[in-house]
């Protein structure tokens, strides 16, 4: 399901405001935007399992429990993650990538 963690990574970002004290940023960083939804990934998750050949009557229902599974972990992470302090910054914005915490 890597369809929904390039979702998740293309609609989230930190917010802005992360407190900066020299050229590095001192404080964690919220996330703002949203994870994909369980119908998203569901919909991801039918277009995948077809495109293996898996079929029968259950591939809808399976399709869903991914969809609930996976939509549901990435929205625990968008409300719990938080970026780590420590990435560096020019006087105007950030200059290095930062990490999840």
């Amino acid at each position: 399901m890597g369809q929904a963690l390039t979702l998740f990574t293309a609609q989230v970002q930190v917010a802005p405001g992360v407190a900066v004290a020299g050229m590095v940023t001192v404080a964690p960083g919220t996330l703002m935007g949203a994870a994909p939804d369980a119908s998203t990934v569901e919909s991801l998750a039918k277009g995948f399992l077809a495109a293996q050949g898996l079929q029968g009557e259950a591939i809808g229902d399976t399709a869903g429990a991914f969809g609930e599974l996976i939509g549901g972990a990435l929205s625990q992470l968008m409300s719990m993650a938080m970026m780590a302090p420590g990435v560096a910054c020019t006087p105007a914005a950030t200059a290095a990538p930062g990490r999840l915490m």
